[in-house]
């Protein structure tokens, strides 16, 4: 998440004069009532980071100089250590849950000439111990969506990511993939975005045809033995579960919606804050980045709208991470199962 995400998000809204639709009317409520646990972080003023977290922890990548440093923070300490990552490799961190507990899920890309990538898909504990996790072969993309890059996301036991190797050009079999700690098995076979909560349930976007804006996506669960079908809409996104729903934002150019599907029946309630962008959902709350560097929290499951002064840049299932422009600090709200 490089510090030119928030320029340009904030000039794509610019001409945007954000309000509540479908009914959904702002309320007069204290945000502080959601957002009084927001902790401001002291990071110098990098050009090039990565940001990850849950209610307790900040996990950062910071690029300098062509080299990259994951650092973890304590959110209530504010101890920060440094994870050992591979000198001359690009660390990357994915959004939807890179950390989680003792866990932090990321990806190595080591550049082996020309095209020619490998990406490393690595697991670290907060005490600074690694452990690699797979090597897939692949090759640069102009993608601006990274959609075959692994993903790696953990619920603090388990880690998941998406097995895409590419030789020469040609996409192998891809494959989401899950390690329990002990072993690594498949999840899925194909395409797909996913998420993952606390209690190991994965949310699979799969598309029925080319994996474009206007294919046929499935929502798919995968809740300790079959896959069930949720729901099916035009248009991908990566899922993530909370509890009885699913939030699944829609991907489409400036997205203003994101759908929360109830697992048991399969019904769609969109949450759409027209004029603003959607950053995500976590555990409770869908999250938009709008207009006058401002943004916006909506519960999932009630009708209200709480606005706040600061740029939202990314919902993690359980934490929400911004900016406040005015004091020009990283902040990370905890969000709390």
């Amino acid at each position: 998440m490089a510090r030119s995400l928030a320029l340009v998000a904030l000039a794509l809204l610019c001409a945007c004069a954000p309000r509540a639709v479908g009914g959904v009317q702002s309320a007069p409520l204290d945000p502080a009532s959601v957002l009084g646990g927001t902790v401001a972080i002291d990071l110098p003023d990098y050009e090039d980071i990565d940001l990850a977290a849950d209610d307790h922890t900040l996990a950062t990548v910071i690029r300098t100089h062509g080299a990259s440093a994951l650092l973890v923070t304590d959110l209530g300490t504010r101890q920060t250590r440094t994870i050992p990552t591979t000198a001359g490799r690009d660390v990357l961190l994915a959004a939807g849950g890179a950390v989680r507990g003792d866990l932090v899920a990321y990806a190595e890309r080591e550049d082996l000439g020309g095209r020619s990538i490998m990406w490393h898909v690595i697991v670290a504990d907060l005490r600074g111990g690694t452990r690699e996790l797979d090597a897939i072969p692949s090759e640069l993309s102009d993608d601006p969506t990274g959609r075959f890059a692994p993903t790696a996301v953990t619920n603090g036991h388990d880690v998941v990511w998406m097995r895409a190797p590419i030789v020469e050009g040609r996409l192998g079999n891809a494959q989401v993939v899950r390690w329990d700690g002990e072993a690594t098995t498949l999840v899925y076979r194909g395409q797909a975005r996913f998420g993952m909560d606390d209690d190991g349930r994965i949310a699979i976007a799969r598309p029925t045809g080319a994996p474009d804006a206007l294919a046929t996506w499935e929502l798919l669960l995968f809740d300790g033995g079959a896959a069930k079908t949720i729901a099916r809409r035009a248009g991908g996104g990566a899922p993530s579960v909370h509890g009885s729903s699913i939030a699944w934002p829609r991907i489409a150019y400036a997205s203003s919606t994101i759908d929360i599907v109830d697992i048991a029946s399969g019904g769609t309630r969109p949450i759409t804050q027209q004029g603003c962008l959607s950053v995500g959902a976590a555990v409770s709350v869908a999250v938009f980045l709008c207009a006058e560097q401002r943004s916006r929290v909506v519960p999932l499951d009630a009708r209200t709208v709480i606005d706040s002064a600061g740029v939202f840049l990314r919902a993690d299932p359980h934490a929400i991470i911004g900016r406040d422009v005015k004091e020009g600090r990283w902040t990370v709200t905890p969000v709390a199962n």
